[in-house]
């Protein structure tokens, strides 16, 4: 989101191109913004036509300006404020009225969603996104699908496809030498397979960031999802339990099967045991534990210390390793927060009452967004409407 100034910036140059008054080297800068800024240039079209002009000033009009000014005076500390004051007073009615009325609408404008089906789909396309390896010198590798070796004399680092692969390496049982951790970025769109040194497969989801070490040194195997979802399948090793560490807590374990998905911008942490055990560990109860067993869930819940656990069916939780989506009795909500980080795609609803209308359904990720809305469309439940990467849903 753009800050006060910029939109007054912005705004001011809009102004004096409508009036022909820009430098040239303003000019340049409007005509970028305009090229650039698919939203800028819509608002840009509309105030200069007059019906949107008469319909956004009745608007601002109707808005209680005195209690705008004191919100937004809230943000400002008193003594920047009292230094202003004098300036504000001095600025010309005639000056300040059409600028504060331009920053306004840039403030407020929301783009109307015109755009076609095709048009939304052709802005998503998953097989553009490319993860990246950053390894602990600062080195960014582009994980693009070209087979790719990576500098290392300790151990063989290779890249094969959507597999980055440590070859199997001798555990280090020097304990005072540190490890050295690599980091696994997966973007909106993208997935790709991790194969640790000490024989561990990892499958990364998209919009993921995972931190391992490139060889484990030391009595435990630890690594960290930093946000994001994985499916694990941890070589067994009873001497070496295996940690994963989250945001929201912990998992431990000797060898197994299992899914996490812990988002940062989701308030769970959601563990699924296929098989083997695992023991949960909440990040603020760390004294205590609970143990899963096979074709259990437990849930970490952040603001409070509990995890929840119950039974579920989980090949549709981790069907996504296999290409697939399956949903059943899922709300539109959930549907949409995971179709949109693999599509990339932003998502806006209508009501609380469409997030929360359930669905079931099986289709492949890699189908097409197009497959799965036509689906959705074809249960007479919901519309869509489509504004660039940003997609409506609506109840019929």
């Amino acid at each position: 989101m753009r800050k006060i100034e910029e939109n007054l910036e912005i705004s001011k140059l809009l102004l004096l191109h409508l009036k022909d008054e820009l430098s040239e080297s303003d000019k340049r800068k409007v005509d970028k913004l305009l090229t650039e800024d698919k939203y800028i240039c819509l608002l840009y079209q509309n105030i200069r036509k007059k019906e949107y002009l008469d319909e956004q000033l009745k608007r601002h009009r109707s808005i209680d300006i005195k209690q705008k000014w004191h919100d937004q005076t809230k943000r400002i500390s008193k003594d920047k404020f009292k230094k202003r004051a004098s300036l504000y007073s001095q600025i010309a009615a005639a000056v300040l009225i059409p600028l504060l009325t331009a920053t306004y609408l840039l403030l407020n404008y929301e783009a109307p969603f015109t755009d076609t089906k095709s048009e939304f789909i052709a802005n998503v396309i998953p097989e553009s996104s490319k993860p990246q390896l950053i390894v602990e010198e600062g080195k960014i590798y582009e994980l693009d699908g070209n087979e790719v070796s990576v500098a290392d004399s300790s151990i063989e680092i290779k890249v094969q496809g959507s597999s980055l692969i440590y070859a199997d390496a001798v555990k280090n049982e020097n304990t005072q030498q540190s490890e050295e951790i690599h980091t696994l970025i997966v973007p909106r769109g993208g997935e790709f397979e991790l194969n640790l040194s000490d024989g561990s497969k990892i499958w990364v989801n998209s919009e993921t960031t995972i931190k391992y070490p490139k060889q484990f040194i030391g009595k435990n195997r630890v690594i960290e999802l930093v946000s994001g979802e994985a499916y694990f399948e941890i070589a067994h090793n009873v001497e070496y339990p295996f940690i994963v560490n989250t945001e929201k807590g912990m998992v431990q374990v000797l060898g197994t099967s299992f899914n996490i998905r812990s988002y940062s911008d989701e308030e769970t942490n959601v563990t699924t045991l296929v098989n083997g055990s695992v023991c949960l560990r909440h990040k603020f109860d760390t004294e205590s534990s609970v143990k899963l067993n096979p074709g259990q869930q437990g849930v970490i819940i952040d603001v409070n210390r509990k995890i929840n656990v119950k039974e579920v069916d989980t090949y549709p939780i981790i069907a996504w390793k296999d290409g697939y989506y399956i949903f059943s009795s899922n709300s539109l909500e959930n549907i949409f927060n995971q179709l949109s980080r693999w599509y990339d795609f932003k998502v806006e609803f209508e009501s609380d009452y469409v997030k929360n209308m359930k669905f079931r359904g099986n289709v492949e990720r890699k189908a097409g967004i197009t497959q799965i809305l036509d689906l959705l469309e074809k249960t007479q439940k919901v519309s869509f409407e489509f504004s660039g990467k940003t997609i409506r849903v609506k109840n019929i």
